[in-house]
């Protein structure tokens, strides 16, 4: 069947440019597992008759859309080199100077942004802190929760 040829192209293309480092290979799959475009009306013969453009708007739409992504996604894991973070409301739920330690609420948003932090610094990249809190009360926060 035509799935299956495409599909078998799909892996052979893979196979070939998957070791290479400067290429990102998306299967044509992956686009219609992410944005399945009007069922399986993504070829428009009319376009690509007219102008060489053999897919429909809404498919290019889905297509720019996974390469966007997949440049972005890319682009975070390698251009960034310095992650700098607040403490009150970011960190941790409530203002440290204003709650006191006991008070404060480490859980959801700012048990996940703590651990993409840690795996920031584990990935070698420089995690800062700027607060307008007193050190010793952060430290205290760092040592007592």
């Amino acid at each position: 069947t035509h799935a299956q040829l495409l599909g078998a192209v799909s892996r052979d293309l893979q196979a070939e440019v998957g070791p290479i480092q400067e290429v990102h290979y998306v299967a044509w799959e992956d686009v219609d597992v992410l944005y399945p475009v009007a069922g399986t009306e993504y070829w428009s013969p009319d376009t690509h008759r007219m102008g060489h453009i053999p897919y429909t708007p809404e498919y290019y739409v889905a297509l720019g859309t996974v390469v966007c992504r997949a440049v972005c996604a890319w682009a975070r894991r390698h251009l960034t080199k310095v992650v700098v973070a607040d403490c009150d409301h970011t960190l941790w739920g409530g203002a440290v100077s204003d709650d006191g330690i006991a008070s404060l609420r480490m859980s959801g948003v700012h048990l996940k942004l703590q651990r993409r932090l840690v795996t920031a610094q584990d990935s070698s990249r420089l995690v800062c802190l700027a607060s307008k809190n007193q050190e010793s009360d952060v430290e205290a926060v760092f040592q007592g929760r």
